[in-house]
Protein backbone atom coordinates (compact mmCIF):
# COMPACT_ATOMS: atom_id res chain seq x y z
CA UNK A 1 0.00 0.00 0.00
CA UNK A 2 2.78 2.21 0.26
CA UNK A 3 2.96 3.28 -3.23
CA UNK A 4 -0.44 3.93 -3.74
CA UNK A 5 -0.18 6.59 -0.61
CA UNK A 6 2.89 7.69 -2.13
CA UNK A 7 1.52 8.48 -5.39
CA UNK A 8 -1.64 9.66 -3.59
CA UNK A 9 0.29 12.48 -1.78
CA UNK A 10 2.71 13.03 -4.81
CA UNK A 11 -1.52 13.98 -6.59
CA UNK A 12 -2.91 15.44 -3.77
CA UNK A 13 -0.07 17.57 -2.86
CA UNK A 14 0.82 18.68 -6.41
CA UNK A 15 1.00 22.96 -6.55
CA UNK A 16 -2.28 22.39 -8.98
CA UNK A 17 -3.73 20.09 -7.30
CA UNK A 18 -3.61 21.88 -4.47
CA UNK A 19 -4.58 25.11 -5.85
CA UNK A 20 -7.33 23.29 -7.41
CA UNK A 21 -8.58 22.33 -4.10
CA UNK A 22 -8.43 25.78 -2.70
CA UNK A 23 -10.64 27.13 -5.17
CA UNK A 24 -13.18 24.74 -4.59
CA UNK A 25 -13.12 24.83 -1.39
CA UNK A 26 -13.76 28.52 -1.49
CA UNK A 27 -15.63 28.03 -3.82
CA UNK A 28 -18.13 26.05 -1.62
CA UNK A 29 -17.88 28.91 0.98
CA UNK A 30 -18.99 31.48 -1.32
CA UNK A 31 -21.35 29.46 -2.76
CA UNK A 32 -22.91 28.73 1.03
CA UNK A 33 -22.68 32.78 1.38
CA UNK A 34 -24.32 32.79 -2.09
CA UNK A 35 -27.48 30.72 -0.49
CA UNK A 36 -27.67 32.62 2.91
CA UNK A 37 -27.53 36.00 0.98
CA UNK A 38 -30.74 34.37 -1.08
CA UNK A 39 -32.32 33.15 2.39
CA UNK A 40 -31.95 36.58 3.71
CA UNK A 41 -34.42 37.86 0.97
CA UNK A 42 -37.15 35.53 2.06
CA UNK A 43 -36.54 35.23 5.92
CA UNK A 44 -36.85 31.62 7.34
CA UNK A 45 -37.76 32.54 11.01
CA UNK A 46 -40.32 33.42 12.46
CA UNK A 47 -40.61 36.43 15.53
CA UNK A 48 -43.57 35.90 17.86
CA UNK A 49 -43.98 39.45 19.83
CA UNK A 50 -46.54 39.49 22.59
CA UNK A 51 -46.85 43.18 23.98
CA UNK A 52 -49.04 44.78 26.60
CA UNK A 53 -49.36 48.33 28.98
CA UNK A 54 -51.24 48.81 31.98
CA UNK A 55 -52.40 52.66 32.12
CA UNK A 56 -52.78 52.49 35.73
CA UNK A 57 -49.21 51.41 36.70
CA UNK A 58 -47.71 52.55 33.33
CA UNK A 59 -45.95 49.40 33.04
CA UNK A 60 -44.89 48.76 29.65
CA UNK A 61 -44.07 44.35 29.10
CA UNK A 62 -42.89 43.18 25.39
CA UNK A 63 -42.16 39.34 25.28
CA UNK A 64 -40.62 37.98 21.74
CA UNK A 65 -40.08 34.40 20.63
CA UNK A 66 -37.56 33.34 18.18
CA UNK A 67 -38.35 30.23 15.86
CA UNK A 68 -37.13 28.28 13.11
CA UNK A 69 -39.75 26.69 10.35
CA UNK A 70 -38.54 23.17 12.17
CA UNK A 71 -39.97 24.93 15.48
CA UNK A 72 -36.81 24.92 16.85
CA UNK A 73 -35.61 28.24 19.39
CA UNK A 74 -33.27 30.29 17.63
CA UNK A 75 -31.13 33.31 17.88
CA UNK A 76 -32.10 36.91 17.09
CA UNK A 77 -32.56 40.57 18.02
CA UNK A 78 -35.98 42.19 18.31
CA UNK A 79 -35.70 46.10 18.36
CA UNK A 80 -38.77 48.25 19.22
CA UNK A 81 -39.72 51.92 19.76
CA UNK A 82 -43.19 52.65 21.17
CA UNK A 83 -44.85 56.14 20.22
CA UNK A 84 -48.34 57.91 19.63
CA UNK A 85 -49.21 61.00 17.55
CA UNK A 86 -49.81 64.19 19.50
CA UNK A 87 -53.38 66.17 18.54
CA UNK A 88 -51.50 68.10 16.19
CA UNK A 89 -50.13 65.24 14.56
CA UNK A 90 -45.69 65.32 15.94
CA UNK A 91 -45.04 61.76 16.82
CA UNK A 92 -44.46 61.40 20.45
CA UNK A 93 -41.68 58.76 21.65
CA UNK A 94 -42.16 56.78 24.76
CA UNK A 95 -39.49 54.13 24.78
CA UNK A 96 -37.11 52.16 23.03
CA UNK A 97 -35.16 49.02 23.22
CA UNK A 98 -33.46 46.11 21.79
CA UNK A 99 -33.66 42.21 22.86
CA UNK A 100 -31.59 39.76 22.52
CA UNK A 101 -31.09 36.17 22.94
CA UNK A 102 -32.15 32.46 22.05
CA UNK A 103 -35.66 31.64 22.16
CA UNK A 104 -37.68 33.56 24.31
CA UNK A 105 -36.80 37.35 25.78
CA UNK A 106 -38.85 39.61 26.96
CA UNK A 107 -38.26 43.12 29.19
CA UNK A 108 -40.34 45.02 31.49
CA UNK A 109 -40.34 48.88 31.60
CA UNK A 110 -42.38 51.85 33.95
CA UNK A 111 -43.54 54.15 31.14
CA UNK A 112 -42.85 57.87 32.22
CA UNK A 113 -45.90 59.19 30.39
CA UNK A 114 -48.92 58.11 28.56
CA UNK A 115 -51.39 60.41 26.69
CA UNK A 116 -53.73 62.37 28.96
CA UNK A 117 -56.47 61.29 26.80
CA UNK A 118 -57.50 58.23 24.78
CA UNK A 119 -54.97 57.51 22.00
CA UNK A 120 -53.74 55.56 19.90
CA UNK A 121 -50.54 53.57 20.86
CA UNK A 122 -47.86 52.17 18.33
CA UNK A 123 -45.53 49.96 18.14
CA UNK A 124 -42.72 49.71 15.66
CA UNK A 125 -40.47 46.51 15.68
CA UNK A 126 -37.66 45.31 13.85
CA UNK A 127 -36.86 41.38 14.30
CA UNK A 128 -33.24 40.17 12.76
CA UNK A 129 -32.08 36.72 12.94
CA UNK A 130 -28.98 34.96 11.40
CA UNK A 131 -30.69 34.80 7.79
CA UNK A 132 -32.15 38.17 7.58
CA UNK A 133 -34.01 40.97 9.32
CA UNK A 134 -37.91 42.42 8.40
CA UNK A 135 -40.35 45.28 10.14
CA UNK A 136 -43.75 45.50 11.28
CA UNK A 137 -46.14 47.92 12.67
CA UNK A 138 -49.19 47.00 15.15
CA UNK A 139 -51.19 49.12 17.30
CA UNK A 140 -52.76 48.04 20.87
CA UNK A 141 -56.48 46.94 21.30
CA UNK A 142 -57.72 47.91 24.63
CA UNK A 143 -58.97 45.08 26.62
CA UNK A 144 -60.52 44.99 29.76
CA UNK A 145 -60.05 43.00 32.01
CA UNK A 146 -60.66 42.52 36.33
CA UNK A 147 -62.59 45.88 35.55
CA UNK A 148 -59.77 47.70 34.14
CA UNK A 149 -58.27 48.33 30.38
CA UNK A 150 -55.01 46.97 29.78
CA UNK A 151 -53.52 47.56 25.85
CA UNK A 152 -52.46 44.29 23.78
CA UNK A 153 -50.76 43.73 20.66
CA UNK A 154 -49.91 40.32 18.84
CA UNK A 155 -48.60 40.90 15.72
CA UNK A 156 -46.91 37.91 13.85
CA UNK A 157 -49.42 35.84 15.11
CA UNK A 158 -49.73 32.59 12.92
CA UNK A 159 -53.54 31.58 14.44
CA UNK A 160 -56.94 34.15 14.91
CA UNK A 161 -57.83 34.68 18.93
CA UNK A 162 -60.21 32.38 21.07
CA UNK A 163 -61.76 32.55 24.32
CA UNK A 164 -61.49 30.00 26.95
CA UNK A 165 -65.49 28.94 27.04
CA UNK A 166 -66.62 27.77 30.46
CA UNK A 167 -68.38 24.57 31.16
CA UNK A 168 -70.54 23.05 33.68
CA UNK A 169 -68.30 20.30 35.73
CA UNK A 170 -65.23 18.13 34.89
CA UNK A 171 -67.08 16.95 31.69
CA UNK A 172 -65.88 18.95 28.30
CA UNK A 173 -68.08 18.99 25.17
CA UNK A 174 -65.10 18.05 22.69
CA UNK A 175 -66.78 17.91 19.33
CA UNK A 176 -69.37 20.72 20.25
CA UNK A 177 -66.15 22.88 20.79
CA UNK A 178 -64.82 21.68 17.77
CA UNK A 179 -67.56 23.72 16.03
CA UNK A 180 -67.45 27.20 14.78
CA UNK A 181 -70.01 28.51 17.28
CA UNK A 182 -70.00 26.97 20.68
CA UNK A 183 -73.09 24.53 21.69
CA UNK A 184 -74.40 23.20 24.44
CA UNK A 185 -72.82 23.79 27.90
CA UNK A 186 -70.64 26.56 27.44
CA UNK A 187 -70.26 29.89 28.17
CA UNK A 188 -67.39 32.47 27.64
CA UNK A 189 -64.91 33.20 30.13
CA UNK A 190 -64.25 36.63 29.21
CA UNK A 191 -61.82 37.45 32.37
CA UNK A 192 -59.47 35.46 30.70
CA UNK A 193 -57.37 37.03 27.12
CA UNK A 194 -56.70 34.11 25.21
CA UNK A 195 -54.66 34.15 22.32
CA UNK A 196 -52.67 30.58 20.63
CA UNK A 197 -50.75 29.06 17.75
CA UNK A 198 -50.40 25.51 17.43
CA UNK A 199 -48.12 24.34 14.89
CA UNK A 200 -47.41 20.71 13.72
CA UNK A 201 -43.80 20.65 11.49
CA UNK A 202 -43.31 17.47 9.93
CA UNK A 203 -39.95 17.16 10.82
CA UNK A 204 -39.23 13.57 8.20
CA UNK A 205 -41.78 10.14 7.84
CA UNK A 206 -43.16 9.59 10.71
CA UNK A 207 -41.19 12.28 13.04
CA UNK A 208 -43.41 15.57 13.83
CA UNK A 209 -42.46 18.40 16.19
CA UNK A 210 -45.30 20.10 18.27
CA UNK A 211 -45.15 23.64 19.55
CA UNK A 212 -47.68 25.80 20.86
CA UNK A 213 -47.55 29.29 21.39
CA UNK A 214 -49.63 30.87 23.96
CA UNK A 215 -50.83 34.11 24.66
CA UNK A 216 -52.27 34.72 28.17
CA UNK A 217 -53.58 37.20 30.07
CA UNK A 218 -54.41 35.50 33.68
CA UNK A 219 -53.63 36.49 37.49
CA UNK A 220 -55.99 34.00 38.90
CA UNK A 221 -53.57 31.44 39.27
CA UNK A 222 -55.01 28.71 37.26
CA UNK A 223 -53.18 25.93 36.19
CA UNK A 224 -53.29 25.23 32.38
CA UNK A 225 -52.87 22.32 30.49
CA UNK A 226 -52.32 21.52 26.85
CA UNK A 227 -53.08 18.24 24.66
CA UNK A 228 -53.29 17.18 21.43
CA UNK A 229 -54.72 14.41 18.74
CA UNK A 230 -53.82 13.38 15.65
CA UNK A 231 -57.52 12.14 14.89
CA UNK A 232 -60.40 14.07 16.21
CA UNK A 233 -63.01 12.01 14.67
CA UNK A 234 -62.10 8.95 17.14
CA UNK A 235 -62.36 11.01 20.28
CA UNK A 236 -65.62 10.65 22.30
CA UNK A 237 -68.26 13.60 21.78
CA UNK A 238 -67.45 14.50 25.64
CA UNK A 239 -65.01 13.37 27.65
CA UNK A 240 -64.00 13.72 31.36
CA UNK A 241 -60.87 15.39 32.36
CA UNK A 242 -59.53 12.72 34.29
CA UNK A 243 -59.52 10.41 31.08
CA UNK A 244 -58.20 13.00 28.81
CA UNK A 245 -54.83 11.22 28.53
CA UNK A 246 -56.74 8.15 26.99
CA UNK A 247 -57.99 10.01 23.98
CA UNK A 248 -55.20 12.92 23.86
CA UNK A 249 -51.42 13.00 24.28
CA UNK A 250 -50.57 15.60 26.71
CA UNK A 251 -47.90 18.47 25.60
CA UNK A 252 -47.45 19.86 28.58
CA UNK A 253 -48.37 22.97 30.96
CA UNK A 254 -48.73 26.35 29.95
CA UNK A 255 -47.95 29.58 31.56
CA UNK A 256 -49.69 32.99 31.48
CA UNK A 257 -47.47 35.62 29.35
CA UNK A 258 -45.39 33.95 26.58
CA UNK A 259 -45.54 30.40 26.85
CA UNK A 260 -43.35 28.27 24.50
CA UNK A 261 -43.53 24.05 24.59
CA UNK A 262 -42.02 21.79 22.28
CA UNK A 263 -42.82 18.03 21.77
CA UNK A 264 -41.37 15.90 19.56
CA UNK A 265 -43.54 12.96 18.55
CA UNK A 266 -41.84 10.19 16.97
CA UNK A 267 -43.39 6.73 14.80
CA UNK A 268 -46.76 8.76 13.93
CA UNK A 269 -48.62 7.99 10.81
CA UNK A 270 -50.54 10.67 9.81
CA UNK A 271 -52.20 12.05 6.56
CA UNK A 272 -53.64 15.30 6.39
CA UNK A 273 -57.18 15.51 5.40
CA UNK A 274 -58.64 16.96 2.34
CA UNK A 275 -60.33 20.08 2.93
CA UNK A 276 -64.22 21.14 2.25
CA UNK A 277 -64.89 24.14 2.29
CA UNK A 278 -67.85 25.05 4.85
CA UNK A 279 -70.55 26.68 2.17
CA UNK A 280 -69.86 23.46 -0.05
CA UNK A 281 -70.55 21.20 3.34
CA UNK A 282 -73.73 23.27 4.50
CA UNK A 283 -75.28 23.08 0.29
CA UNK A 284 -74.63 19.19 0.72
CA UNK A 285 -75.55 18.96 4.33
CA UNK A 286 -78.76 21.18 3.96
CA UNK A 287 -80.42 22.28 6.99
CA UNK A 288 -79.02 19.18 8.80
CA UNK A 289 -75.89 20.56 8.56
CA UNK A 290 -76.76 23.64 11.05
CA UNK A 291 -76.66 21.34 14.04
CA UNK A 292 -73.52 18.78 12.65
CA UNK A 293 -70.14 19.75 14.03
CA UNK A 294 -66.99 19.68 11.36
CA UNK A 295 -64.06 18.10 13.27
CA UNK A 296 -61.09 18.28 11.63
CA UNK A 297 -58.02 15.73 11.89
CA UNK A 298 -55.59 17.02 13.81
CA UNK A 299 -56.75 19.11 17.21
CA UNK A 300 -55.24 21.02 19.92
CA UNK A 301 -57.03 21.33 23.60
CA UNK A 302 -55.92 23.35 26.16
CA UNK A 303 -57.89 23.01 29.61
CA UNK A 304 -57.68 25.48 32.56
CA UNK A 305 -58.30 24.33 36.13
CA UNK A 306 -58.31 25.34 40.02
CA UNK A 307 -56.36 24.66 42.12
CA UNK A 308 -58.68 21.97 43.73
CA UNK A 309 -58.77 20.12 40.17
CA UNK A 310 -62.15 21.79 38.99
CA UNK A 311 -62.40 22.83 35.38
CA UNK A 312 -62.44 26.68 35.32
CA UNK A 313 -62.48 26.82 31.24
CA UNK A 314 -61.53 25.21 28.32
CA UNK A 315 -60.58 25.70 24.42
CA UNK A 316 -60.16 23.53 21.20
CA UNK A 317 -58.48 24.91 18.54
CA UNK A 318 -57.12 23.46 14.91
CA UNK A 319 -53.25 23.50 15.06
CA UNK A 320 -51.48 24.61 11.65
CA UNK A 321 -49.35 22.48 9.86
CA UNK A 322 -46.11 24.13 8.59
CA UNK A 323 -44.09 22.54 6.62
CA UNK A 324 -40.90 22.44 8.49
CA UNK A 325 -38.30 21.19 5.22
CA UNK A 326 -39.72 24.39 3.29
CA UNK A 327 -35.97 26.25 4.34
CA UNK A 328 -34.37 23.04 4.03
CA UNK A 329 -35.73 22.47 0.60
CA UNK A 330 -34.39 26.18 -0.71
CA UNK A 331 -30.81 24.77 0.46
CA UNK A 332 -31.55 21.48 -1.04
CA UNK A 333 -32.33 23.19 -4.35
CA UNK A 334 -29.63 25.96 -4.84
CA UNK A 335 -26.83 22.79 -3.47
CA UNK A 336 -28.33 20.62 -6.52
CA UNK A 337 -28.47 23.66 -9.19
CA UNK A 338 -26.41 24.87 -11.59
CA UNK A 339 -24.17 27.08 -9.36
CA UNK A 340 -23.43 24.36 -6.88
CA UNK A 341 -22.97 21.10 -7.49
CA UNK A 342 -23.09 21.48 -10.99
CA UNK A 343 -20.46 23.88 -11.17
CA UNK A 344 -17.88 21.59 -9.18
CA UNK A 345 -18.82 18.50 -11.22
CA UNK A 346 -18.81 20.75 -14.47
CA UNK A 347 -14.79 21.94 -13.88
CA UNK A 348 -13.11 19.33 -11.34
CA UNK A 349 -13.00 16.57 -14.27
CA UNK A 350 -10.33 19.23 -15.53
CA UNK A 351 -7.77 17.98 -12.67
CA UNK A 352 -8.91 14.41 -13.18
CA UNK A 353 -7.52 15.04 -16.60
CA UNK A 354 -4.18 16.72 -15.80
CA UNK A 355 -3.38 13.70 -12.78
CA UNK A 356 -4.04 10.63 -15.91
CA UNK A 357 -1.36 12.58 -17.73
CA UNK A 358 1.06 13.24 -15.05
CA UNK A 359 0.71 9.70 -13.65
CA UNK A 360 0.52 8.09 -16.73
CA UNK A 361 1.02 10.06 -20.46
CA UNK A 362 3.76 12.49 -19.64
CA UNK A 363 6.32 10.39 -17.66
CA UNK A 364 5.51 7.81 -20.37
CA UNK A 365 6.61 10.30 -23.02
CA UNK A 366 9.65 11.22 -20.98
CA UNK A 367 10.35 7.44 -20.62
CA UNK A 368 10.31 7.89 -17.00
CA UNK A 369 7.73 4.70 -16.38
CA UNK A 370 10.73 2.51 -18.29
CA UNK A 371 12.89 3.86 -15.47
CA UNK A 372 10.77 2.82 -12.53
CA UNK A 373 10.16 -0.66 -13.48
CA UNK A 374 13.93 -1.12 -13.11
CA UNK A 375 12.89 -1.38 -9.47
CA UNK A 376 10.65 -4.43 -7.97
CA UNK A 377 7.86 -3.24 -9.40
CA UNK A 378 5.43 -4.97 -12.02
CA UNK A 379 3.69 -3.16 -14.87
CA UNK A 380 0.46 -4.30 -13.30
CA UNK A 381 1.82 -2.58 -9.66
CA UNK A 382 2.16 0.54 -11.69
CA UNK A 383 -0.89 0.87 -13.35
CA UNK A 384 -2.92 -0.04 -10.34
CA UNK A 385 -1.16 1.83 -8.04
CA UNK A 386 -1.16 5.57 -10.00
CA UNK A 387 -5.14 4.21 -10.61
CA UNK A 388 -6.20 4.21 -7.11
CA UNK A 389 -4.05 7.19 -5.95
CA UNK A 390 -6.29 9.29 -8.78
CA UNK A 391 -9.09 7.81 -7.07
CA UNK A 392 -8.17 8.92 -3.93
CA UNK A 393 -7.92 12.48 -4.49
CA UNK A 394 -11.07 12.07 -6.15
CA UNK A 395 -12.81 11.16 -2.80
CA UNK A 396 -10.37 13.97 -0.82
CA UNK A 397 -11.08 16.29 -3.51
CA UNK A 398 -15.22 15.55 -3.38
CA UNK A 399 -15.17 15.50 0.49
CA UNK A 400 -13.25 18.72 1.12
CA UNK A 401 -15.78 19.92 -1.29
CA UNK A 402 -18.87 18.98 0.41
CA UNK A 403 -17.29 19.92 4.12
CA UNK A 404 -16.83 23.34 3.35
CA UNK A 405 -19.98 23.98 2.18
CA UNK A 406 -21.86 22.07 5.12
CA UNK A 407 -19.92 23.88 7.72
CA UNK A 408 -20.09 26.91 6.41
CA UNK A 409 -24.13 26.54 5.67
CA UNK A 410 -24.59 25.24 9.17
CA UNK A 411 -22.36 28.60 11.16
CA UNK A 412 -24.28 30.83 8.69
CA UNK A 413 -27.32 29.85 9.11
CA UNK A 414 -27.41 27.06 11.46
CA UNK A 415 -29.06 24.62 8.74
CA UNK A 416 -27.56 21.51 7.83
CA UNK A 417 -28.78 18.92 5.36
CA UNK A 418 -28.64 14.86 6.72
CA UNK A 419 -25.92 12.71 6.46
CA UNK A 420 -27.47 10.37 3.65
CA UNK A 421 -28.36 14.11 1.30
CA UNK A 422 -24.86 14.58 1.10
CA UNK A 423 -24.05 10.39 1.28
CA UNK A 424 -26.19 10.77 -2.13
CA UNK A 425 -24.24 13.72 -3.50
CA UNK A 426 -20.92 12.67 -2.79
CA UNK A 427 -21.31 9.43 -4.08
CA UNK A 428 -22.97 10.79 -7.50
CA UNK A 429 -19.68 13.07 -8.04
CA UNK A 430 -17.46 10.85 -7.00
CA UNK A 431 -18.77 8.16 -9.40
CA UNK A 432 -18.48 10.95 -12.37
CA UNK A 433 -14.72 11.76 -11.43
CA UNK A 434 -13.58 8.56 -11.38
CA UNK A 435 -15.22 7.01 -14.60
CA UNK A 436 -14.38 10.20 -16.26
CA UNK A 437 -10.72 9.26 -14.86
CA UNK A 438 -10.41 5.89 -15.87
CA UNK A 439 -11.81 7.40 -19.25
CA UNK A 440 -8.24 9.51 -19.70
CA UNK A 441 -6.37 7.00 -17.49
CA UNK A 442 -7.15 4.78 -20.55
CA UNK A 443 -6.29 7.25 -23.24
CA UNK A 444 -3.25 7.50 -21.85
CA UNK A 445 -2.47 3.99 -21.99
CA UNK A 446 -3.19 4.56 -25.98
CA UNK A 447 -1.25 7.47 -26.30
CA UNK A 448 1.86 9.75 -25.00
CA UNK A 449 2.27 13.22 -24.07
CA UNK A 450 0.51 15.87 -26.89
CA UNK A 451 -1.67 13.50 -28.01
CA UNK A 452 -3.31 12.68 -24.81
CA UNK A 453 -3.82 15.99 -24.36
CA UNK A 454 -5.46 16.54 -27.78
CA UNK A 455 -7.50 13.33 -27.33
CA UNK A 456 -8.31 14.19 -23.21
CA UNK A 457 -9.85 17.76 -24.10
CA UNK A 458 -11.65 17.00 -26.93
CA UNK A 459 -13.54 14.32 -24.76
CA UNK A 460 -13.85 16.64 -22.28
CA UNK A 461 -15.49 19.09 -24.21
CA UNK A 462 -18.01 16.82 -25.83
CA UNK A 463 -19.31 15.71 -22.60
CA UNK A 464 -20.05 18.77 -21.00
CA UNK A 465 -20.60 20.92 -24.06
CA UNK A 466 -21.22 18.89 -27.15
CA UNK A 467 -22.97 16.14 -25.63
CA UNK A 468 -25.97 18.27 -24.36
CA UNK A 469 -25.95 19.92 -27.22
CA UNK A 470 -26.92 16.84 -29.51
CA UNK A 471 -29.25 15.89 -27.32
CA UNK A 472 -31.15 18.97 -27.09
CA UNK A 473 -31.25 19.54 -31.15
CA UNK A 474 -32.72 15.46 -31.62
CA UNK A 475 -35.28 15.89 -29.02
CA UNK A 476 -36.56 19.48 -30.74
CA UNK A 477 -36.13 17.59 -34.27
CA UNK A 478 -39.20 15.00 -33.29
CA UNK A 479 -41.20 17.82 -32.66
CA UNK A 480 -41.70 20.81 -30.82
CA UNK A 481 -44.96 20.98 -28.57
CA UNK A 482 -46.72 20.90 -24.99
CA UNK A 483 -44.51 17.84 -23.65
CA UNK A 484 -40.64 19.47 -25.01
CA UNK A 485 -39.64 19.96 -21.11
CA UNK A 486 -40.85 16.49 -20.22
CA UNK A 487 -39.39 14.36 -23.36
CA UNK A 488 -36.31 16.61 -23.17
CA UNK A 489 -35.76 15.70 -19.65
CA UNK A 490 -36.26 12.10 -20.24
CA UNK A 491 -34.14 12.36 -23.29
CA UNK A 492 -31.33 14.13 -20.85
CA UNK A 493 -32.12 11.17 -18.52
CA UNK A 494 -31.16 8.29 -21.02
CA UNK A 495 -28.60 10.13 -22.23
CA UNK A 496 -26.37 10.13 -19.07
CA UNK A 497 -26.49 6.27 -18.88
CA UNK A 498 -23.72 6.63 -21.61
CA UNK A 499 -21.30 9.40 -20.58
CA UNK A 500 -19.01 9.02 -17.92
CA UNK A 501 -20.41 12.54 -16.23
CA UNK A 502 -23.75 10.90 -15.91
CA UNK A 503 -23.69 9.92 -12.12
CA UNK A 504 -23.55 13.44 -11.04
CA UNK A 505 -27.12 13.64 -12.66
CA UNK A 506 -28.55 10.85 -11.74
CA UNK A 507 -27.42 11.98 -7.92
CA UNK A 508 -28.84 15.38 -8.35
CA UNK A 509 -32.29 13.18 -9.07
CA UNK A 510 -32.29 10.68 -6.25
CA UNK A 511 -31.25 14.03 -3.49
CA UNK A 512 -33.77 16.15 -4.79
CA UNK A 513 -36.19 13.33 -5.05
CA UNK A 514 -35.47 12.46 -1.28
CA UNK A 515 -36.14 15.54 -0.36
CA UNK A 516 -39.30 15.73 -1.94
CA UNK A 517 -38.31 18.41 -4.64
CA UNK A 518 -40.33 17.86 -7.47
CA UNK A 519 -37.84 18.56 -10.89
CA UNK A 520 -39.46 16.53 -13.82
CA UNK A 521 -42.53 14.54 -14.57
CA UNK A 522 -43.78 11.00 -14.52
CA UNK A 523 -42.69 10.20 -17.76
CA UNK A 524 -39.00 11.02 -17.30
CA UNK A 525 -39.00 9.89 -13.91
CA UNK A 526 -39.61 6.32 -15.81
CA UNK A 527 -36.60 5.80 -17.26
CA UNK A 528 -34.34 6.50 -14.20
CA UNK A 529 -33.46 3.21 -12.39
CA UNK A 530 -31.14 2.77 -9.90
CA UNK A 531 -29.86 -0.69 -11.13
CA UNK A 532 -29.07 1.49 -14.23
CA UNK A 533 -27.49 4.31 -12.82
CA UNK A 534 -25.18 1.42 -11.05
CA UNK A 535 -24.39 -0.65 -14.14
CA UNK A 536 -23.62 2.95 -16.03
CA UNK A 537 -21.43 3.67 -13.28
CA UNK A 538 -19.56 0.64 -12.89
CA UNK A 539 -19.07 0.14 -17.13
CA UNK A 540 -17.83 3.74 -17.06
CA UNK A 541 -15.06 3.00 -14.80
CA UNK A 542 -14.21 -0.74 -15.20
CA UNK A 543 -14.34 -1.29 -19.36
CA UNK A 544 -11.97 1.83 -20.01
CA UNK A 545 -9.51 1.20 -17.21
CA UNK A 546 -9.21 -2.58 -17.96
CA UNK A 547 -9.09 -1.98 -21.94
CA UNK A 548 -5.90 0.48 -20.79
CA UNK A 549 -4.41 -2.28 -19.24
CA UNK A 550 -4.62 -4.78 -21.60
CA UNK A 551 -2.57 -1.72 -23.81
CA UNK A 552 -0.56 -0.66 -21.54
CA UNK A 553 1.36 -4.28 -20.26
CA UNK A 554 2.36 -4.49 -23.78
CA UNK A 555 3.11 -0.77 -24.73
CA UNK A 556 6.28 0.29 -25.24
CA UNK A 557 7.41 2.93 -22.02
CA UNK A 558 11.13 3.79 -23.76
CA UNK A 559 9.35 7.26 -24.78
Amino acid sequence: MKPVFYDFKRGLLRPSTLIALVIFMLAGVGFAYLITGTLATTPSSSTIVYSSIDPESKLFSIEALFITPELELTQGALSYSLYYYASGGSRIALTTGTLQGVGKVSETKFLSELPSQPSQIYIELEATTKVGSYKAISSYTPFNYNNKTIYMTYPYITAPGRFFYCFNGTTIPVKEAVSIIPIGQSESCGDRFYLASFLLANLSQGSYRFASIIFLHDEDNLTYELYFTFNATQVPSSIDYTQLNSSFIYIGQVKPGLSYLETRLENISFTLPKFTPLVTGLAEQGSQAVNQSLPPEPVAILVSRSQHGLIVGATIAVPQIVDASALRKSVANAIAGQSGLSLFSTFYPVLMLYLAYVYIAKPRSAGALEFLLARPLTRLDLYTTRFISGVLVALASTGLFFASTSLTLYVLTGISLDFYSYLILFAGVTASLVAFYSVCYAIAAFTRGGSYLALSIFIYLFYTIGYPLIVYFVTISQGIGPGLGEALARNTYMAQYFSPLGATSFAQYYFLSYNNITIIGEGAASVVNIWFVVASALSWIIVPVTMGWLVFKRANLLG
